[in-house]
């Protein structure tokens, strides 16, 4: 290079003392999410701020062109992410003058419907007021395929090494606010996260009621899903082998037999003792389900149900 030294030794005395607050990329490292924290809540503002995707209707027919409108203003949420640990932040929801659609940052409100945009966020919503990032939830997958992390490990594991406290707020709008990171939060980021892949992978779009209790909102949908993997989604679905299944001639009767659990253990997957049942058991102490006659079985009922 033909920079003059003396060129270079006046650079390094003008900004050497600021040069390492900046990233590769030429932003500040925290100095910015700090000013937010400090100055920012009382006005609504933060540094990871969540909005929907447009600000205009999408919905098919309707003929607005005009801005969607903001009703009701930001509302407060806990945003959990990998790099800045647990952050106060906001998030916005516009609406449609004239077919009524709510747009929140992961989807629309459409006739009770939550119809989940095509491309997937990097902020999941967990629960009304909680978000996680796609990234943070990626480690909870790895963590429970690498490892068999339950859920309640992973939160903690999260609460522990990862939330940062020392960038909590001290504001007092959110001194009542609970920063931690819940169980079922990463099980319903997870199952979130998944379904919209497997609904991207297929051009799909993912549909679920919007009211009604968390824990009911995915049912169909993991069950639409569980369904098509079962009929057509492994390859190795229609194999025939001598490992998992036996057959055998029984006295001119070819009969078969086939393993139930491969790898000898089921936590939460209770089934009727009927072979093929389609109804779900609602608890596993339930061998037999009721519409079921007994007569009709040829299991012995397990332990629980003695």
């Amino acid at each position: 290079m033909d920079t003059p030294l003396d060129f270079v030794d006046g650079c390094w005395k003008a900004f050497g003392s600021l040069i390492w607050r900046y990233d590769e990329n030429g932003k500040t490292k925290g100095t910015d999410a700090e000013a937010f924290r400090k100055h920012g809540l009382d006005n609504y503002f933060s540094s990871r701020m969540l909005f929907p995707p447009s600000h205009y209707c999408s919905t098919p027919g309707c003929t607005n062109t005009r801005l969607l409108r903001d009703e009701d203003g930001p509302s407060k949420v806990v945003f959990y992410t990998l790099s800045d640990g647990a952050c106060a932040t906001f998030a916005t929801h516009l609406s449609c003058s004239d077919c009524k659609a709510r747009y929140y940052p992961n989807y629309v409100v459409r006739d009770g419907i939550r119809i989940y945009y095509d491309k997937i966020p990097d902020a999941i919503q967990v629960a009304g007021h909680q978000y996680v990032e796609r990234a943070v939830l990626n480690l909870f997958i790895n963590l429970m395929l690498i490892s068999w992390t339950s859920a309640t490990n992973g939160a903690q594991v999260y609460n522990t090494s990862l939330s940062r406290p020392e960038n909590l707020p001290g504001h007092p709008d959110w001194i009542e606010t609970s920063f931690k990171l819940r169980p079922e939060h990463v099980w319903d980021g997870f199952i979130v996260l998944t379904l919209l892949e497997d609904h991207q992978a297929r051009s799909a779009t993912l549909r679920v009621p919007h009211t009604g209790e968390q824990r009911d909102r995915f049912t169909s949908a993991m069950e639409e899903r569980n369904t098509r993997i079962q009929l057509c989604g492994q390859p190795e679905w229609g194999h025939y082998c001598a490992k998992c299944i036996r057959v055998w001639d029984d006295n001119g009767v070819t009969r078969k037999i086939h393993v139930i659990v491969i790898d000898g253990i089921t936590i939460g997957h209770p089934c009727c003792g009927v072979l093929h049942c389609p109804i779900r058991s609602a608890t596993i102490d339930i061998v037999f389900v009721p519409t079921i006659p007994l007569s009709e079985t040829r299991f012995v009922p397990s332990k629980a149900a003695r």
